[in-house]
């Protein structure tokens, strides 16, 4: 059976294919949950989930290991990308990208020190189990979904974790993947 919806919520939840289009050209065809963890473009990973997608502009830049490293246009962000991320790496060297993280793989570090930037908590959404959290600093903003009880408050400064093994990478120009994240949930 074939079910159209602009809905997708349903779409995820009905169906055991999906196929997400924009403006009538196919983007993505396959269930529901590997379209959600494996975006084939920036246009997929943006309209699945709610939460949206974070997105953050940057470029891949060669570290002294023989990784990459996602620099931030204002340098202020700098994120290590888990060995074997894009091969081979020098080829990707310099690329202009787009990095996407879900903010489920957004988390208020616990600690001092453990988390990867510093970021300004501007808003807290209870949604019963969890919160959204909305953090900004610098131009940039994230969401983050935070379980149960928060012990952060609005206006204050945190730490925040990204799950860099969920981190997604898209080509800026074209807004194709370069990386999937490697893990789902």
């Amino acid at each position: 059976m074939l079910y159209v919806t602009h809905d997708q919520v349903e779409a995820m939840t009905l169906g055991d294919r999906v196929v997400v289009l924009d403006r009538g050209k196919v983007q993505q065809v396959g269930p529901p949950q590997e379209l959600y963890d494996r975006p084939a473009n920036r246009f997929v990973a943006g309209f699945l989930g709610w939460p949206p997608m974070n997105f953050l502009d940057g470029q891949l830049v060669g570290a002294p290991d023989g990784g990459l490293l996602v620099v931030s246009r204002n340098d202020k962000l700098v994120l290590p990308l888990p060995a074997g991320t894009v091969a081979p790496p020098a080829a990707y060297n310099g690329r202009d990208v787009m990095a996407g993280i879900r903010p489920e793989h957004v988390t208020v570090a616990a600690e001092p020190g453990t988390g990867h930037l510093t970021m300004d908590v501007l808003l807290i959404e209870p949604l019963g189990a969890s919160r959204l959290v909305t953090l900004t600093r610098d131009g940039r903003q994230l969401l983050a979904l935070s379980g149960g009880q928060t012990t952060f408050r609005e206006q204050q400064v945190v730490e925040v974790r990204l799950d860099m093994q969920h981190l997604h990478l898209f080509d800026r120009t074209q807004g194709t993947t370069l990386q999937r994240g490697v893990s789902s949930g």
